[in-house]
């Protein structure tokens, strides 16, 4: 079962724009994020998922820049 912390940190980060992301579970435990839209999958760990969901947000925003409105 996913903890509800990375949830909340997903919601948190990601937003409007968190329906991107789906937590994957691996026979063994590992915990992986991916991203849809980047296809980018990266470990969570309790000492990195914040740093992970927002460095994935990062790219995801900098892929969408021309209709997210970043510059």
């Amino acid at each position: 079962m996913i903890e509800n912390k990375y949830k909340q940190a997903l919601e948190q980060i990601w937003g409007s724009e968190s329906y991107r992301v789906t937590f994957l579970l691996s026979t063994i435990g590992n915990l992986y994020a991916e991203c849809d839209f980047s296809h980018d999958r990266r470990r969570l760990t309790d000492s990195n998922y914040r740093d992970i969901l927002n460095d994935m947000f990062m790219i995801y925003c900098l892929e969408n820049k021309s209709w997210m409105g970043v510059s």
